[in-house]
């Protein structure tokens, strides 16, 4: 009687094998197959349709242009109100933030070399700077009660400017975050589908 049932315990050990076996590689597989289609997120799905691709084609249009529009206008808008006898270098401030965009935004469609990679970096991180001081400044109280010697379309633009860029980047960053969550749980419904079924 144990030999009887250790064989058919060898023999039940070996068919629930095969079909153990054959799960696992359908998993690995159904994991290649997620894999891939996380790779291909950016290429507009069937399902999506022409408005999808429109859509995605528009936004990588925007993410191109609106950088070098955004530089250019904030270096305009220093260079005009240069005249003026502000306590804070309001107008500085804001050329310089614009040939730092401008000339950030010309070194990302440059060669991918180890040179632009630190000049983009050392660029982000004057950038920052220019933004912290410029939000700093626009709001100091020397300013506020020298509204009409800086002028106030100077007062008014550099406020906006120094607000809209760091609300600007915590709303792409949010986009971003979201785009991955969404095609992260899709990848997920699709792996439970495919071993549940």
């Amino acid at each position: 009687r144990l030999l009887d049932g250790s064989q058919g315990a060898a023999a039940a050990g070996g068919r629930a094998g095969v079909p153990d076996s054959q799960e696992g590689a359908t998993l690995l597989a159904t994991i290649e197959e997620a894999g891939k289609a996380s790779r291909l997120c950016g290429q507009a799905s069937p399902q999506g349709g022409p408005r999808l691709a429109a859509a995605r084609g528009a936004g990588k249009l925007c993410c191109v242009v609106l950088p070098f529009l955004l530089g250019g206008i904030v270096a305009m808008a220093g260079w005009r109100y240069q005249e003026n006898d502000c306590p804070r270098n309001l107008d500085g401030l804001l050329l310089w933030f614009g040939w730092v965009m401008l000339v950030f935004c010309g070194l990302a469609h440059a060669p991918r070399n180890a040179w632009v990679l630190h000049v983009r970096i050392s660029l982000a991180v004057i950038a920052a700077l220019l933004s912290l001081v410029g939000l700093a400044w626009s709001f100091d109280g020397n300013v506020g009660s020298h509204v009409d010697a800086c002028g106030k379309a100077l007062v008014g633009a550099s406020r906006a400017v120094w607000l809209a860029i760091p609300l600007s980047l915590a709303g792409y960053l949010l986009f971003i975050c979201g785009g991955h969550t969404k095609r992260l749980r899709h990848v997920d419904r699709r792996l439970q589908r495919e071993i549940l079924a």
